[in-house]
């Protein structure tokens, strides 16, 4: 997003998979809460294992865990064996990073958006609570004057931005068709 706007001579394109401008109100209380977690006093496992416990409840969307989707045979499994394993050797201060990282990108103003004049293909996932559907709709999709909207529609929330996942094989040919098609028809030809 920052290249399309401040040097946008220089982007043929933006595809933005389950991605905003920058960290909204409700990011920010997720990303409090994971601060949170980081800050406690205990030993650095456990630290990490709450930290992965949190993001799981906010990494997919509600109808993986409603429709039993995951795969596993309880939501503890779930947690414990595709999310702790992701955090487990991570350092905390690498996370802070991370976490401030997204903290300090401020949401794109409505001109901001509007002057963009690189084509911009957008796939949000109907289920993510990061960047919602619904957010992007009204605010990316809709002032950004050269942008289509693709949402993926999946159970798996942000996740579903990561096709290389096990069982994200329709994520996956969402995202491949939607953006060869873009390729294909939005760009100049060189």
């Amino acid at each position: 997003w920052e290249w399309a706007r401040s040097a946008p001579d220089a982007v043929d394109a933006l595809v933005a998979v389950c991605g905003s401008t920058g960290c909204t109100d409700y990011n920010e209380l997720f990303l409090h809460t994971l601060l949170e977690v980081l800050n406690l006093d205990i030993p650095k496992p456990d630290k990490l294992r709450l930290f992965a416990t949190v993001y799981a409840g906010w990494g997919v969307g509600y109808p993986l865990y409603r429709d039993r989707v995951h795969g596993r045979d309880s939501v503890r499994d779930f947690v414990d064996l595709d999310y702790v394993p992701g955090f487990a050797n991570d350092d905390p201060d690498d996370l802070r990073a991370m976490l401030a990282t997204w903290r300090a990108a401020a949401p794109f103003s409505r001109d901001d958006l509007a002057a963009i004049t690189t084509p911009c293909l957008l796939m949000p996932c109907d289920t993510d609570t990061y960047f919602r559907l619904d957010q992007i709709a009204a605010d990316e999709a809709a002032a950004v004057p050269d942008a289509t909207l693709a949402p993926i529609l999946s159970p798996y929330g942000h996740r579903a931005g990561d096709p290389s996942r096990p069982a994200l094989h329709l994520e996956a040919d969402h995202i491949r068709t939607h953006l060869s098609d873009f390729l294909d028809h939005r760009l100049p030809s060189s």
